[in-house]
């Protein structure tokens, strides 16, 4: 079996929104992996790598549901809303 791909790295930290009214932050790219913690509609994270379905982020702030700023986990793609600059 050949191996997984790798995560893709995106070209920069991109700003985006969580859209989801509650979802959790995991530690890996699946459903499988542990949650961290949930974030709410409204926390900002951003985003630096892709793999399949989902998203690695970093919370820019303290969320909703008290994570700290610079909390790192993956979330759904289908769960937050990329920012426009």
């Amino acid at each position: 079996m050949p191996p997984a791909p790798a995560p893709k790295i995106l070209a920069a930290f991109e700003a985006a929104k969580v859209t989801a009214k509650a979802v959790k932050l995991r530690t890996g790219p699946s459903a499988h992996h542990p949650g961290i913690g949930q974030l709410h509609r409204g926390d900002d994270v951003s985003a630096d790598r892709a793999k399949g379905v989902w998203y690695r982020v970093s919370t820019r702030d303290k969320t909703v549901s008290g994570l700290p700023a610079g909390t790192e986990g993956w979330i759904r793609k289908a769960h937050v809303c990329m920012q426009l600059d």
